[in-house]
């Protein structure tokens, strides 16, 4: 047994799970992991059931970011045991979440949307509104993650209609963000605008008026004048495939530098007219995909027996490999999963009445 007082215990345990989520969000995971371990064996020692279910959950999100899943699901067990020994909801759906993010991790998306709908579920049976946006809105990114647009897109409107009943204005413009963002994702370019408008002027009723700002110019850097993909994208049964986006700027400018090059070394005219039109056609779209299938083909044909013909063969490969749709802009996806502070001085009979409440259940 540690000769610390259960006081201090819990706040050496706090401490170090802290000290494990700032070193996470630095990328340091595994100095993090050493944190978040030493957490689980002070509050083990001090028998503090709370602090060691909230630094095992931490854990298991970090371990299954090093790539170690099995360490990480076992971590992962106990603590959402630990959890539902205390009777304590909002640390079951927390739990879930992060479950879901580690199959997510892992390339197991369906037991990833199951594990986040468990989250919810269990928010419903309590009662907790609040709670249940906050899994609403994870489901949202799970099933963007895995492919599902049309699902994304639904839950995190429910959690939207969430908060907007319990009239949480600050709550409602993050999730109006983040649906914003979705329907981009998805090409439904009016839709997006339409719903970070609604977001902006929720920031600017509670004072945030440089965030505001910032998500009308995102706003306007939509595309306008892009065909969009309305309810015939609404596919939600789990199967779509992820939209891969080309990176911005390189296929134009690649084709720009190769258009110059081939003109100042003499090189065949038709590959310099074909650079130039891919460049001009922009990022890396269906037309541009289509483009550098035909271009390939007239290099390919005019180009027989010479070393151009390599080139006629890189836009093929290039028009084969690039997608057929895509967004204009892209933005990568944060980690999935929810990390949890520990408050060092909070008073020990708050654990004291979750046991005794989780008894009684």
């Amino acid at each position: 047994m540690s000769s610390e007082t259960p006081g201090s215990a819990w706040a050496e345990a706090a401490e170090l799970n802290n000290r494990g989520l700032a070193l996470s969000g630095e990328g340091r995971l595994e100095e993090a992991v050493i944190a978040y371990r030493r957490a689980v064996e002070v509050s083990r020692a001090a028998g503090h059931s709370k602090a060691l279910a909230t630094a095992l959950d931490n854990l298991s999100l970090a371990t299954a970011w090093c790539g170690r899943l099995e360490e990480a699901l076992t971590a992962h067990d106990e603590a959402l045991a630990t959890f539902r020994s205390l009777g304590d909801v909002e640390g079951e759906s927390t739990a879930l979440s992060n479950l879901a993010a580690i199959h997510t991790r892992a390339g197991r998306p369906g037991d990833a949307v199951a594990a986040q709908q468990r989250a919810i579920e269990v928010c419903r049976a309590a009662g907790d509104r609040p709670a249940e946006a906050l899994a609403l809105s994870h489901l949202g990114q799970v099933l963007a993650a895995g492919g599902n647009p049309a699902g994304s897109i639904r839950a995190h409107q429910d959690a939207v209609d969430i908060w907007r009943g319990l009239a949480d204005r600050e709550a409602e413009a993050g999730e109006l963000k983040n649906l914003a963002l979705r329907l981009a994702e998805a090409r439904r370019y009016t839709a997006a605008r339409q719903t970070a408008e609604q977001a902006a002027g929720a920031l600017e009723d509670i004072g945030r008026r440089t965030e505001a700002a910032a998500l009308r110019e995102w706003q306007e850097s939509l595309p306008a004048n892009r065909a969009e993909e309305p309810e015939a994208a609404e596919r939600d049964d789990g199967t779509a495939t992820p939209r891969v986006h080309t990176v911005r700027g390189c296929v134009p400018l690649l084709a720009g530098v190769g258009a110059i090059i081939t003109l100042l070394t003499d090189g065949p005219w038709f590959l310099s007219a074909a650079l130039t039109a891919l460049a001009l056609l922009g990022w890396g779209t269906c037309s541009t995909s289509l483009a550098s299938l035909a271009i390939g083909v007239v290099i390919i044909w005019k180009s027989g027996g010479t070393w151009w013909l390599l080139g006629g063969l890189a836009l093929l490969l290039f028009g084969i490999t690039s997608p057929v749709s895509g967004a204009r802009f892209s933005r990568t996806r944060p980690r999935l999963g929810t990390g949890t502070r520990l408050n060092p001085s909070e008073p020990e009979e708050r654990e004291s009445d979750q046991e005794h409440r989780g008894r009684e259940d």
